[in-house]
């Protein structure tokens, strides 16, 4: 009577979990081009692809799974595993303003999209989150590439040294343009 029941439970057991292989094609869902290297997974397990230069892709994952679609620049897609067959999936961009236009130093404006420089901004409500008196000591940890070092907590010089990308040349410190004029740092501010 045991061994009956126990061969009952691994047939139950092998149905749930019963492979199925998904082919298909990614395209833009703007024009209809392929998509090559989008990131094809099945989350929670090792199973994973991508797909080709022409957009096509082939993956085993378990039924009743799910199968998420990631390429930079578009926005990720999840759809279920259930059935078996071809699939054209449509993936839409991710849209930024890159006719944003920026203010860089000294006033000139450029358009985002015609920048070759790391441009990263930080808003004042993220400065105002931290529990600091300065801050020129707000900006650690906030800003890619940025690098500020505190060399004294003495109160009036409690300021860090900001250097971008770290200290490549004897001046290597940050540009600070405040209301169109450059300061010497604008932890007082």
């Amino acid at each position: 009577m045991k061994i009956f029941v126990a061969v009952i439970f691994l047939l139950v057991g092998t149905a749930t979990f019963a492979q199925i292989k998904i082919t298909g094609r990614v395209i833009n869902a703007i024009d209809g081009t392929p998509l090559s290297s989008v990131s094809i997974r099945v989350p929670g397990t090792k199973a994973g692809t991508t797909s080709d230069s022409l957009g096509y892709f082939s993956i085993t994952a378990p039924r009743n799974q799910r199968l998420i679609f990631s390429l930079v620049g578009f926005t990720e897609i999840t759809i279920p595993a259930d059935t078996l067959g071809y699939r054209e999936i449509q993936m839409n961009p991710e849209y930024n303003d890159l006719n944003e236009v920026v203010v860089l130093a000294y006033n000139s404006k450029q358009r985002l999209s015609e920048t070759t420089a790391a441009i990263s901004t930080i808003k004042g409500e993220k400065i105002l989150e931290a529990p600091v008196s300065n801050v020129t000591n707000a900006l650690i940890g906030k800003v890619s590439g940025v690098f500020a070092q505190q060399k004294t907590g003495r109160p009036g010089d409690d300021g860090s040294d900001i250097t971008i990308r770290g200290r490549a040349s004897e001046n290597s410190a940050a540009l600070v343009v405040v209301d169109g004029i450059e300061r010497e740092g604008f932890g007082d501010i």
